[in-house]
């Protein structure tokens, strides 16, 4: 197996209070997954991830990105390769315009002028805000406020996006489009995803690896339809499977699999449970 992109080592840490968030994690990421990151509030999930660009470094352990220590690398350079998007969108906007807001980063890296235009429009095209790149960004609503600081850290072009509940602000429309962007920007040009989430609908739908937290701990870690079947631990975790998962384990003694994750996978196995019960080869089902 390849070396991890992102390595957690024996990660402890303790804000200034006094307050301790995370005790000894263990956790690799590798280039071009799709990672969701559950657990209640208080957890630890956050924390976690605000080690991957150096926005937190460790109180004991050591966190390596791209094989380098993030205690040996500037906030900038580590903000280029792994991008961090707030869950509250208003604590990473601060200009007048939209227009500033996304081209913030880039000016600081002194990309070219005609550079910056062209990839503010792409970025804010992308996320279905090229109309608003005059406006003030704290008279726009939370969602729209999330979509430019989304344009902000894509416009810096990260190895790694990271988004803290994604789904913030949205209706579950535009929160199944990002979804479909971060799933897009993953198959087509390689990035590695970590999302952090309450909404187990978009981990099941969207991420092949699922990392349960709870009380500063990984409580579990693997392919996310093997997850979502550790029904004692998720209860531990004070996380609920999404209600398809459920349906699945409580048909498998029907012969279905329990570690369904999507209707799209219950219907096919329905159907397959149907036509095999039925004796039939081409079925009517369609």
């Amino acid at each position: 197996m390849s070396q991890p992109f992102i390595s957690a080592k024996d990660v402890h840490f303790k804000y200034p209070d006094g307050t301790k968030a995370l005790y000894g994690v263990d956790l690799d990421i590798y280039e071009g997954e799709i990672v969701s990151i559950v657990g209640q509030n208080g957890s630890g999930k956050t924390t976690l991830v605000k080690h991957f660009n150096g926005l937190l470094k460790p109180t004991e352990g050591d966190v390596l990105v791209g094989g380098t220590s993030v205690k040996k690398q500037p906030l900038g350079q580590l903000a280029r390769t792994v991008g961090y998007v707030y869950q509250n969108p208003s604590l990473q906007l601060f200009c007048r315009s939209v227009r500033d807001e996304v081209s913030f980063g880039l000016k600081l890296l002194k990309v070219p002028g005609n550079e910056i235009k062209s990839t503010v429009e792409e970025s804010l095209k992308t996320v279905g805000l090229l109309d608003k790149i005059d406006e003030y960004p704290f008279f726009l609503t939370m969602g729209e406020k999330q979509r430019v600081a989304i344009a902000a850290i894509l416009a810096l072009k990260p190895k790694v996006l990271i988004v803290d509940e994604p789904t913030t602000g949205q209706d579950y429309k535009m929160a199944y489009q990002f979804m479909k962007l971060f799933e897009k920007l993953n198959k087509e040009e390689g990035k590695t995803v970590i999302f952090i989430t309450h909404e187990m609908r978009f981990s099941t739908e969207f991420a092949k690896r699922t990392v349960v937290m709870s009380n500063g701990k990984i409580l579990l870690d693997g392919p996310s339809g093997k997850v979502f079947t550790q029904v004692d631990k998720l209860k531990e975790a004070f996380v609920a499977p999404p209600q398809i998962s459920e349906l699945a384990m409580k048909l498998n003694e029907c012969g279905i699999r329990p570690d369904i994750l999507t209707v799209d996978e219950m219907y096919q196995e329905i159907k397959q449970a149907l036509l095999k019960k039925r004796g039939a080869i081409n079925g009517t089902c369609n």
